[in-house]
């Protein structure tokens, strides 16, 4: 019998419609899968669920009698509905109660690390609550697990990625640029939490041709919490950087007058911002994204360096951050759901595993 896979967010605008109906597309054609396709009663989502021969279900994520009617027979439930707000795990908790498995894209600092409120839950009906399951932390922490196998002592990480014009939804949006440039940032350094600020502390970094050199800057994200639990690394840096030079300059600037108590307005300042945005993506039309990872420690009784890089060419938008909740749910379906609980999505997928979702993609991973 077919597994139920409730999937949220197809009927979306923007990054978080593009990701849930690629999540949805996949996932029915899959042989095992019967996919449902959850949200308002609108022709995008009904239409979606007809092309791709799908069921579309009524959900409103805000109300809980909605989720009731939605959940009922299903295996597990993937959620692409953004934003996701801290402490704010209504559907999460609705299949926590339930014992059915559920997935989020959610990729913010706090919303990862307050998922474990829901474990007591989770474990009681036997089912497992993974949040996480985007670029940041899933596909990072997958590369840097493939990198580290024969390492005895891990040191140092440092991941760093840079967006081009039509990855910049999937990867990161302007509001969260926005709110984090100038914000504190608490990260690990030599052993010891420091605090710093969102988009200073730049780096110039060559990445693979054709993305060449960029700038990139501090920038907030799960992996600062999760690497030095998992690694017992003592020091931790995430950077992040845009397609133009004049772009990250002001962000920069706006850091800046933000820690000074000059900006006031940021809902409006994004607006602003993603005009720019969108009238840069079109003059420079790039195509070309990548994430750097540079692994510092103890090999072989000696001090040892590797890093990678995961070169993306083809202005792919969804694909990669997808690519770890389709893998997670082929994978439950296949095999079972192995631990139960509520935790981020990290060490439950190899980047072979993920790899195998991005095949029809340019997309390379260049050791050094």
């Amino acid at each position: 019998m077919r597994k139920k896979i409730l999937v949220l967010g197809s009927d979306s605008e923007g990054a978080d419609g593009d990701c849930g109906r690629r999540i949805s597309s996949v996932l029915a054609a899959d042989p095992e899968i019967e996919c449902i396709i959850g949200g308002h009663p609108t022709h995008r989502g009904q239409q979606l669920a007809q092309e791709i021969r799908a069921t579309f279900a009524v959900v409103d994520v805000r109300e809980p009698r909605s989720i009731t009617s939605a959940l009922t027979d299903v295996f597990a439930v993937v959620n692409a509905c953004g934003p996701f707000r801290e402490h704010d795990y209504t559907m999460a908790e609705q299949c926590a109660q339930r014992g059915i498995h559920y997935i989020d894209m959610a990729d913010t600092r706090a919303y990862v690390a307050g998922i474990s409120e829901l474990k007591t839950k989770a474990v009681r009906s036997h089912c497992a609550i993974v949040t996480g399951a985007n670029t940041l932390p899933a596909v990072s922490s997958a590369l840097i697990e493939s990198l580290t196998r024969d390492f005895v002592k891990i040191d140092d990480i440092h991941i760093a990625i840079s967006i081009e014009s039509n990855n910049l939804r999937a990867f990161i949006t302007i509001p969260e640029i926005v709110n984090c440039a100038g914000s504190v940032i608490r990260l690990k350094q030599n052993g010891h939490w420091r605090q710093a600020y969102g988009w200073s502390e730049s780096r110039r970094l060559r990445f693979p041709e054709p993305i060449g050199k960029r700038r990139v800057f501090l920038f907030d994200a799960p992996d600062l919490d999760l690497l030095p639990q998992r690694y017992g690394a003592t020091t931790v840096t995430f950077h992040t950087g845009l397609y133009s030079s004049i772009f990250n300059a002001s962000l920069y600037l706006l850091a800046g007058l933000k820690r000074r108590g000059w900006v006031k307005d940021r809902s409006r300042l994004a607006s602003f911002l993603a005009g720019i945005g969108k009238v840069f993506g079109v003059l420079l039309n790039t195509n070309a994204s990548g994430m750097s990872i540079l692994i510092r420690g103890v090999k072989d009784e000696k001090n040892h360096e590797r890093q990678a890089y995961l070169v993306m060419r083809d202005g792919i938008s969804p694909a990669i951050p997808c690519s770890p909740a389709i893998a997670l749910i082929k994978k439950w379906v296949r095999d079972g759901v192995g631990e139960t609980g509520a935790f981020p999505c990290v060490g439950l997928l190899t980047w072979d595993e993920i790899k195998a979702e991005l095949l029809d993609h340019d997309i390379v991973v260049v050791l050094t």
